[in-house]
């Protein structure tokens, strides 16, 4: 018997208790009427009887006298009651007086009232179930279709799983094939270089010799023996890493015949230019060049050096991240970003011993170039090799446990469950045109990003809305990604004609505009101001956000602008000078190279 019929069976067999009950108290109420009759007809017999009119009287007044104590307490009783009714009633009445609250003179209508219901409900519900048979089986077919496209989905889930794990193995076993390989080739053609380099140096010898023998002139005899000694040197040490000089060297002046990166740009540059070839490292100036509180400075900060030991900690990666090709490490030293070659990004905590892995996300062959976090390590922004940035989350994730498997030995992970990381925000090339506003007439040229960083201006939350993305083309965007209705530390520059730019999703953007090659890096000077970029070709700008560095064409313009020195250094030998220092590339311990000094 199916639990709906069930239940229509205890309703009527509930039906026909009531029906039963109804009657049994019908024939009470006759019994109460008859016998109250009775009283009443007793009691004036008796008092027509047994008293006169005046003594019955007197008697009712005593009697009443006497129970006026007693109708005190029912009143009281009653007020109390009739309190309790009210205080019921403030509330909806849900119920609570039941049955019990109605007189007998009530309960007739009650069960009237109930039957018509109770049998309206009936004709109902037999109507549906004589015309619901099919429908109940339709419901078992959902049902059970359900199920089935259920397992399907599992099964499918699971086939995926394993053609993902499968391709990871395949694409392994490929890698360390093709990298043999090439090592291989990689040999081979080294040793045909070698062979190549001797077939030469034999011709010229031999062609030196020829010539000179016919002019009777014996340079290309002093050349061949001091090339042969050279050979059996060597030979002799058994050593055929080892390389010296014969001269010391010093730094030649490039001033006329310098190389420069770029020197269409160094031409026409109006800033200033950085030598850095010169610069002697700080520990390398003698004591008696430095003041005495120098010195202090320089022996304190080697004490506290020296006192300082580090906890090795080895971060184990999948096969499937092919390398690590950036990283970003928190403010406060307790969070660790990793981006791979096959673009995926790994969150590590580096307070607990080992670290774990606390955050993931799953890349698409798009190697990581850059990874930025935010001041307050909620947020972090990533571009990757084709130029897409996104900005992703730490605060608002979603439960992945599965997802740490393919990067981390899971028993690292005991007791913790890893999340995802949540993508905010996510800009294609494409997605950086200006759309509206001025510069969406004059400019409209695209790149793709190169670097990226958090703006320092916060919300009055605390949050960063402001995102600095560079481009190959040397522009950069200060792009408002979320809305904040006040921004502090930062003040809002508007518009010289009060119309804002958008770019893609209607949001705000800002052109600075100076360098002519990408851009490699973006910060900020004191997580403030002012903004420090470098481009590829070695020029760094400083850029103020105020309303002064904003020119007539709508878009900023550096403050200050340098040029690191990109020539060739090149050396000359010191004339007169011995040989003191002889090079070896043999290994002398754990990756030391030996150098011999004379």
């Amino acid at each position: 018997m199916t639990p709906f019929l069930r239940n229509m069976d205890e309703a009527r067999k509930e039906r026909e208790a009531r029906l039963t009950r109804k009657l049994e108290l019908e024939k009470q109420r006759e019994k109460l009427h008859i016998e109250r009759a009775r009283l009443l007809s007793l009691r004036n017999e008796l008092g027509l009887q047994t008293f006169s009119p005046s003594s019955r009287l007197s008697a009712t007044v005593r009697g009443t006298i006497n129970k006026i104590p007693e109708f005190e307490r029912e009143l009281e009783t009653l007020r109390e009651k009739d309190q309790a009714r009210a205080n019921m009633l403030r509330k909806p009445y849900s119920g609570e007086l039941g049955i019990g609250s109605y007189e007998p003179w009530q309960l007739e209508d009650v069960y009237f009232v109930r039957d018509f219901v109770t049998v309206w409900v009936d004709e109902v519900l037999d109507f549906i179930i004589m015309q619901g048979y099919t429908r109940t089986d339709k419901r078992h077919e959902i049902a059970d279709l359900t199920k089935r496209m259920s397992k399907e989905m599992e099964t499918d889930r699971r086939n995926e799983e394993l053609f993902q794990l499968s391709f990871d193995i395949e694409r392994g076993i490929l890698a360390d094939v093709v990298r043999e390989a090439a090592r291989e080739t990689a040999v081979n053609m080294l040793e045909l270089a070698i062979q190549t380099k001797n077939m030469i140096n034999s011709m010229i010898l031999d062609s030196v010799s020829q010539q000179t023998e016919s002019q009777e002139d014996n340079r290309g005899t002093l050349i061949r023996n001091a090339l042969l000694n050279i050979k059996r040197e060597v030979q002799r040490k058994g050593n055929a890493d080892v390389w010296a000089h014969s001269q010391a060297f010093q730094s030649k002046d490039n001033s006329q015949g310098s190389i420069s990166a770029d020197s269409d740009s160094t031409d026409s540059f109006d800033g200033t230019i950085l030598h850095f070839h010169n610069i002697t490292p700080y520990n390398d100036v003698r004591d008696s060049s430095l003041l005495s509180d120098q010195v202090n400075f320089r022996n304190k900060e080697s004490e506290f050096w020296m006192g300082i030991t580090l906890d090795v900690s080895t971060l184990p990666l999948a096969r499937r991240c092919n390398g690590i090709s950036c990283s970003a490490v928190l403010a406060d030293s307790s969070l660790v970003a990793l981006g791979s070659v096959q673009g995926d990004i790994l969150i590590w905590d580096l307070l607990p011993f080992p670290p774990r892995i606390l955050r993931t996300s799953r890349g698409r062959s798009k190697a990581i170039v850059q990874l930025k976090w935010s001041m307050d390590g909620s947020q972090i922004v990533s571009v990757d090799d084709h130029g897409t940035v996104i900005i992703w989350s730490l605060g608002d994730t979603v439960s992945v446990p599965f997802e740490v498997k393919p990067f981390e030995p899971i028993e690292r992970n005991l007791g913790f469950n890893t999340t995802a990381l949540l993508p905010l925000v996510i800009l294609e090339s494409q997605d950086f045109i200006f759309r509206e506003g001025p510069l969406s007439r004059s400019y409209k040229s695209t790149s793709k990003a190169t670097a990226v960083a958090f703006h320092p201006s916060v919300s009055l939350l605390g949050k960063q809305s402001y995102l600095m993305v560079g481009f190959k083309n040397g522009d950069i965007l200060r792009i408002k990604y979320r809305t904040s209705s006040s921004v502090l530390s930062i003040p809002e520059v508007k518009p010289t004609n009060g119309m804002p730019c958008k770019i893609a999703r209607d949001m705000h953007a800002e052109l600075f505009k100076s360098h002519q090659n990408g851009i490699m890096l973006i910060s900020f000077v004191n997580n403030i101001s002012p903004m420090v970029t470098v481009d590829e070709k070695g020029f760094i700008n400083l850029w103020t956000y105020s309303h002064e560095s904003l020119s007539g064409f709508g878009w900023f313009v550096p403050t200050i602008k340098y040029k690191l020195d990109m020539s060739e250094v090149t050396y000359e030998p010191v004339i007169g000078a011995q040989q003191k220092v002889e090079f070896t590339d043999a290994v002398r311990g754990p990756n030391r190279k030996e150098t011999r000094f004379r």
